[in-house]
Order: structure tokens, then sequence, then C-alpha cells
């Protein structure tokens, strides 16, 4: 799994998408940074073992979940996202910060921990 995310890793930085970017939140102005919620290494049910990341840029978003598939995501509002598509990932699953931006609750009924 190390692997995986070394090569998503090397495809963000190739896109130029940074784990962690600057972003505007959603409704206010371009000039305004915020705390970005969403980026950054993830647990599928909060297994230590299984691994996920999420990396962004704007609105938009890359997810990698813990078999290594790979999502574009979009954000809707602040606290969530929606999955456009990708190879293991449902068009429309949507995915909603909880616990002070400390669990991801995706709509299939799954979560992500924040590591």
């Amino acid at each position: 799994m190390k692997h995986v995310a070394l090569m998503i890793a090397l495809a963000g930085a190739v896109v130029g998408l940074p784990l962690v970017a600057p972003t505007a939140a959603v409704g206010q102005g371009a000039g305004k940074a915020e705390k970005d919620l969403w980026a950054g290494e993830w647990l599928a049910e909060g297994d230590a073992g299984t691994p996920c990341a999420v990396f962004r840029h704007g609105r938009v978003l890359l997810v990698v979940n813990d078999i290594g598939s790979i999502g574009s995501a979009r954000l809707v509002e602040a606290k969530k996202i929606r999955i456009l598509k990708g190879d293991g990932w449902d068009a429309g699953l949507t995915g909603e910060l909880h616990d002070e931006s400390q669990t991801i609750i995706w709509s299939n009924g799954t979560k992500w921990k924040r590591r």
C-alpha cells in the first residue's frame, strides 16, 4: 500500500496537485484562505492497515480508497464532496465531514477517519 501512496503522490505532483493546497472556502472570496479540511491521509473504518488519501486543488479533489482506486470529486459545500467518476467509485457518491472534520461519512455507509 505504501507503493500506491507514493504513486499517487507522484501523480499529484506531475499534474500539480499538492497534498495540501491553500484554498478558498465555498461561497467566500478567493482571497480568504481556509485550513484545508479534506487533504491528507485517512484510514478506512479507522483501521491503520487500510490507508486512504485525499488530494485537493481548489474545488477539485482526487480520492484514493484503501484498495488504491482513484476517483475524482468536486467540493459541493465546505464539508461535502461528490464523486464525479473513477474506477472502483460510484458516480454521485457523497462524503461529508463530521466529528470536527476528523471523519468522512460516505453515502454508502462507510467511514474514513483522519490519521
